[in-house]
């Protein structure tokens, strides 16, 4: 979860249907539509920073790997993320931005019988 004020906050996680989101507006969460990647439904949100109102950022993980999906106030936008090559798991469970290209994700993947710890930025 992720507060700007507090009649601003975002959280995120997962349901049985994939990803999950819920704005705050200091009276009621209202849920948010989520994209889920290729439909799937095995997809959850592990981790949310919020700039501003209309500019938070989650991270988590999907069966196709790493996860990211942006909020501009209005929808959450699937986004692009790399996964580490070899990795039969991967997914991000925190993020933090400090600007719009500026944020760090924090997760882990897996290659053989070995957890690695995982770290993203975008600049």
């Amino acid at each position: 979860m992720s507060c700007r004020a507090s009649d601003a906050c975002q959280a995120v996680g997962g349901s049985s249907s994939g990803t999950l989101a819920e704005g705050w507006n200091g009276t009621a969460w209202k849920l948010q539509p989520t994209p889920n990647p290729g439909g799937s439904r095995f997809t959850s949100l592990g981790g949310v920073s919020c700039r501003a109102s209309d500019a938070c950022q989650a991270v988590g993980g999907s069966p196709s790997g790493t996860l990211a999906e942006g909020w501009n106030g209005t929808a959450w936008k699937l986004q692009a993320t790399p996964n580490p090559a070899g990795a039969t798991g991967s997914g991000l469970s925190g993020v933090s931005c400090t600007a719009a290209t500026a944020c760090e994700a924090v997760g882990n993947y897996t290659i053989g019988r070995r957890q690695l710890t995982l770290v993203m930025a975008r600049r």
